[in-house]
């Protein structure tokens, strides 16, 4: 029933248009039906957590130019083979974005493939769950680990990769805009060699944000610690008694 509930407040705005569901343990492909005829688990080896894989297309126009004005205007031709060039627009579908969504618990989806409620419709609703609370842990961690562009107001995460960020823009229009130009390509070596020159600084906030500071009980010794140690204990470096570090 909760995960009833949890599927209710799921707004989809999006469906994928394709969707695997392979046994984390082996990789074999199974359908919800199979899943939910096993309880849960892999028919394969027994094992009983899952990796969904929603893919995402966009439609992409083949038409030339000739067949975009005839469509226009409602017209439409024959070729020498008697094929229309007029018409509904020929299309395909390209995949444009992926979500993978790993460790489901077998119990979760037996639920989900349960036949009493349209299996794809809940399928669905989990997917776009989990993409909202993907989409949440986002912008969170910008609100912690982001600033402000000076130009638009904008949160953005620096990167020595593009040197605009370093001067405090998210992008290069804004740093165009910043620096009242039209083009960015006209202040590109300045913004950087400016960069250059906050790189260090920028590269130490950077360390210092992904470091958790630690005091030693024993003997009051202060040291950093990467924070995928947050929460469990470590040896002094300098009297070597255990430290529990603090949690990130």
């Amino acid at each position: 029933m909760e995960l009833y509930r949890l599927l209710g407040e799921a707004r989809v705005t999006e469906r994928p248009d394709k969707v695997f569901i392979c046994c984390e343990r082996c990789k074999q492909e199974s359908s919800l039906a199979s899943i939910y005829r096993a309880k849960g688990k892999c028919s394969n080896c027994e094992n009983d957590t899952w990796h969904i894989q929603a893919t995402y297309m966009a439609r992409q126009d083949t038409a030339d130019g000739t067949s975009l004005a005839l469509s226009a205007m409602g017209l439409s031709i024959l070729t020498s083979s008697g094929v229309s060039i007029g018409g509904p627009l020929p299309v395909e579908k390209r995949p444009v974005n992926g979500f993978d969504i790993h460790d489901v618990p077998g119990a979760t989806l037996e639920e989900i493939a349960d036949p009493s409620i349209n299996p794809q419709i809940k399928l669905d609703a989990f997917i776009q769950l989990k993409r909202n609370e993907q989409f949440q842990l986002h912008r969170e961690r910008m609100e912690k680990n982001g600033q402000e562009c000076l130009q638009c107001g904008m949160l953005f995460v620096l990167n020595d990769k593009k040197p605009w960020t370093l001067v405090g823009t998210c992008s290069k229009v804004c740093c165009s805009a910043r620096f009242g130009v039209n083009d960015y390509a006209m202040i590109e070596d300045q913004v950087i060699e400016k960069s250059k020159e906050l790189a260090p600084k920028v590269k130490l906030q950077q360390r210092n944000s992904q470091m958790i500071h630690t005091i030693c009980p024993a003997c009051n010794h202060e040291f950093d610690l990467p924070k995928m140690y947050s929460g469990i204990h470590r040896k002094c470096p300098a009297c070597g008694a255990k430290v529990r570090v603090p949690l990130a």
